[in-house]
């Protein structure tokens, strides 16, 4: 029973290693659902308490989910705010400009130290999504950074 519990190990590790992109990008989708279902509770727990105008924003935010998205050209993220309703697009070499989640609301522009991979430097920016708009931002968040049309 021993000896056969090193080729388990060693077919899993295998698959990992063949697979380790799906896995890491699943298991950073599921980090940040768990971060947003976190800060979610924290403000249901203090009802009314307003301690930042961009949070007002938020209230205009439909229900559904919130999802990161990496820029193509992060100074886009320096000219747009929480609030702001955007439609997101993604464009290729082959093929014309497609808006991939139209009308979605930008939730938070994460800035951190400069070093960070969160800092709005390197064009992250979290958008309220439908479930729909969610999975179709996922496939193509994956391939590549998309870019933003502001509404105004």
């Amino acid at each position: 029973m021993a000896s056969g519990s090193p080729g388990l190990r060693t077919t899993l590790y295998r698959r990992l290693v063949v697979h380790r992109r799906a896995v890491s990008a699943t298991l950073a989708f599921t980090a940040v659902l768990l971060a947003i279902a976190a800060v979610s509770g924290a403000q249901q727990a203090e009802p009314g308490v307003v301690s930042n105008p961009a949070e007002s924003a938020v209230s205009r935010v439909p229900s559904g989910l919130e999802v990161p998205i990496r820029l193509a050209d992060p100074g886009v993220a320096h000219v747009i705010s929480p609030g702001d309703v955007v439609d997101v697009v993604v464009a290729t070499q082959r093929s014309a400009a497609t808006v991939v989640a139209a009308e979605v609301v930008v939730t938070a522009i994460p800035s951190a130290g400069a070093d960070s991979p969160w800092s709005s430097d390197g064009g992250l920016v979290m958008v309220s999504v439908s479930d729909e708009q969610a999975m179709a931002l996922a496939g193509v968040a994956a391939r590549g950074p998309v870019t933003l049309v502001v509404h105004r």
